[in-house]
């Protein structure tokens, strides 16, 4: 059967065999997860200090066993991104112990909406999802269902699949040979059984059907990824078949490639001031120069990591690690490896494992994989310190096959320019393709009425002027000498609903995050673009509708966030968005309920200088900080709560709103809700009715 086709698994005898972090204090416990309750959510440790870092992970005892071939997960649904599955693996198991390698690995796209992902089909009693990272970075992990698609065990179990030899994926020269063997396993014993090994696509060798192949020599160059598929006598199949990865060199050219037009993309961490710890060392050529994160003032814990931005597309197939020659502190014991082609989305992983704790260079091969942006995550250091460092890194691969990709726009993109800069992710050898060309085109090119330009040299960028507001699509193309456009899945690529128009952000706490929403009908806007549910998308399809062309709101909110977390938030944030023109800010709720409020700062003087830490003096820095950044802000009235000692502080906060604003006519959100209090979830946040309250009358307020 494909993998996907089947029903939910009854929960019913479902059990948590384990989980590496849960919080207990508020009650959101792992077993939330399959609990068949959407309100309810399992999230790790936040409550008090540490936040375990990821990666997180839940195991489930199913009960009896699936012939499993899918699972769906639901992020949690009180309007509040904290712990989002961003990248993630999954296995299946029969003894929840043995877990081989995982059956399904990927990346969620960043929204509230249920994913599920299908797989071949596996029996397994066992399953267990981990959380390699989180939609903004931090620690957590959350997720209000778990689901695991599948049907009654049909009886018999799939055979195991094993190469014995090679034992490891592996380097070689053109011509040299290799001796293949395998083993075939089947509990059932469902013999005979029978074998089909294949020496990888484009190598030139035949498949094979003898489970000991011996003797296979490699005379083509390339990297083939070799597989060994075992079928038990009733024609079930492993659904993991064994493989490794044999690289054929030509002895002649080096697939390292040349370092010469990286750029520092991000790094998490780097000492600047105690040694020259700096992360472009990483790829500056030297053995004898490092990266390492900070040790001086502050040792920020695992994971740490470095993108770099190779400068074009390759066809990855492996890197070289050199740990620091002159000590071991920050030497990498557990890593992860990722590539991407826009340095934004990283489809999952292609490499992870253990290094062994020495000085010499470490090598892995992997499958190819094309990309022009490289992501290397250490999760662990060989004295469980919390330092990573780094010699060298090299990555190995080639520039043969013709290749693009966006790397901007992306589907649902919108900027507030007429002037749409256009780029792309491109491998083409001139040496091996000369006279070819990549095209750009805006709504369907020239014939089509829209724009199109070819460039035969990189930096393959280019941008249309006077774009007008509305919504546009980008092509890009691979061009072959005659100027004719190449067909194939790696030479043509696109973005659909480009936008220009108007670019609004959010920011504030759980209120701004759509906590307590119960209407979930408006939780998207029409044109997709923001999916949290509350106000947000509901103000994007009205601003779209008043204006007739594009918006965005994109949603900023984090629960529990008082004014001062907002302050040391809003730079961040700025970063995250720079096409954005208008900030709509709301903190002051939680301030108001904290244990300790802060001060309201009234009586201060617009131009007193200095910090004091009030209400007022931190809505001043973030309104500073984001027009410094050329931005408009609009403040809104904090809202009025069933708690009169709350409302008593929020009511001397709306007064200081009031002096900031020079006046203007805030959203009056106190007003509104303490005359209409059928809008509240419960005593803080608005329920779904609430919600579009709210978003007209930010409508009715906004120029």
């Amino acid at each position: 059967r494909v993998g996907g086709g089947g029903s939910s698994i009854s929960k019913t005898g479902w059990s948590l065999l384990y989980v590496d972090s849960e919080e207990t204090i508020v009650n959101n416990v792992a077993t939330n997860a399959f609990d068949g309750d959407v309100n309810t959510f399992w999230h790790t440790k936040w409550f008090g200090d540490p936040d375990p870092p990821p990666p997180h992970e839940i195991q489930i005892d199913l009960g009896d066993v699936y012939d499993i071939d899918g699972f769906r997960y639901l992020p949690r649904q009180d309007g509040n991104p904290n712990g989002r599955i961003i990248q993630f693996e999954f296995y299946v198991s029969l003894n929840g112990t043995n877990w081989n390698s995982a059956v399904a690995i990927g990346s969620f796209e960043d929204d509230p909406l249920e994913k599920q992902i299908a797989f071949p089909v596996a029996s397994a009693q066992f399953v267990r999802l981990v959380a390699l990272s989180e939609v903004n970075g931090n620690p957590w992990t959350s997720m209000s269902e778990l689901d695991v698609m599948g049907e009654a065990f049909s009886g018999n179990f799939a055979p195991d699949s094993i190469i014995d030899s090679p034992g490891t994926n592996i380097s070689i020269n053109v011509g040299d040979s290799i001796v293949f063997s395998g083993t075939g396993n089947d509990s059932d014993n469902n013999l005979p059984l029978s074998f089909l090994w294949s020496f990888g696509d484009g190598s030139g060798i035949p498949n094979s059907n003898i489970e000991d192949p011996g003797t296979i020599q490699y005379d083509t160059p390339g990297t083939y990824t070799v597989t060994l598929k075992v079928t038990d006598a009733l024609g079930r199949s492993d659904s993991t078949p064994a493989k490794l990865i044999i690289k054929v060199m030509d002895g002649i050219n080096d697939t390292i490639l040349p370092q010469t037009d990286w750029a520092l993309l991000f790094v998490d961490s780097e000492e600047l001031v105690g040694a020259d710890g700096a992360a472009v060392n990483a790829f500056d050529g030297s053995s004898g120069t490092f990266w390492h994160t900070e040790w001086l003032y502050s040792d920020p814990p695992h994971p740490h990591e470095i993108q770099i931005d190779m400068g074009g597309a390759f066809e990855i197939d492996a890197f070289r690690y050199l740990p620091v020659q002159s000590g071991v502190n920050g030497r990498v014991l557990e890593y992860e490896f990722y590539i991407s082609h826009d340095g934004k989305n990283w489809d999952g992983l292609v490499s992870s494992g253990f290094f062994p704790n020495d000085f010499s260079e470490k090598y892995n091969i992997f499958e190819p994989k094309f990309g022009q942006f490289i992501r290397f995550r250490a999760l662990e250091e060989v004295n469980g310190n919390p330092w990573t460092s780094m010699a060298e890194i090299n990555i190995e691969g080639n520039c043969e096959t013709p290749y693009v990709r966006l790397i901007q726009p992306n589907d649902f993109y919108i900027q507030p320019s007429s002037t749409l800069n256009v780029s792309a992710s491109v491998c083409l050898n001139k040496d091996i393709y000369p006279n070819w060309a990549v095209k750009f085109s805006l709504d369907g090119g020239i014939q089509s009425g829209g724009m199109e330009t070819i460039v035969s040299d990189a930096p393959f960028e280019v941008s249309f002027n006077n774009v007008s507001q509305s919504e546009h699509m980008v092509e890009v193309f691979i061009l072959n000498d005659l100027g004719e456009e190449v067909s194939g899945p790696l030479t043509y690529d696109s973005a659909y609903t480009v936008g220009i128009g108007d670019y609004y952000v959010a920011i504030g706490d759980s209120i701004t995050a759509g906590h307590g929403d119960d209407i979930f009908s408006d939780d998207i806007s029409l044109d997709y673009r923001n999916k949290e549910g509350g106000y947000t998308p509901i103000l994007n399809d009205l601003l779209t509708q008043f204006s007739g062309y594009p918006h965005t709101v994109e949603m900023e909110g984090i629960p529990g966030y008082t004014s001062l977390d907002g302050l040391q938030r809003v730079l961040s944030v700025l970063s995250k968005h720079p096409n954005a023109q208008y900030y709509l800010l709301m903190y002051g709720t939680n301030d108001a309920i904290s244990l300790l409020p802060v001060p309201s700062g009234l009586g201060l003087n617009n131009g007193d200088s200095g910090y004091d830490g009030s209400f007022k003096d931190n809505i001043k820095q973030m309104i500073n900080l984001i027009n410094s950044d050329g931005k408009e802000v609009f403040l809104a009235k904090v809202p009025f709560t069933l708690e009169p000692d709350t409302n008593i502080i929020i009511q001397e906060y709306n007064q200081v709103i009031d002096e900031l604003i020079s006046g203007d006519n805030p959203p009056d959100f106190y007003s509104y809700f303490e005359t209409n209090q059928n809008e509240l979830n419960d005593s803080f946040h608005p329920n779904g009715n609430g919600y579009q309250s709210m978003a007209d009358m930010w409508l009715n307020a906004l120029p």
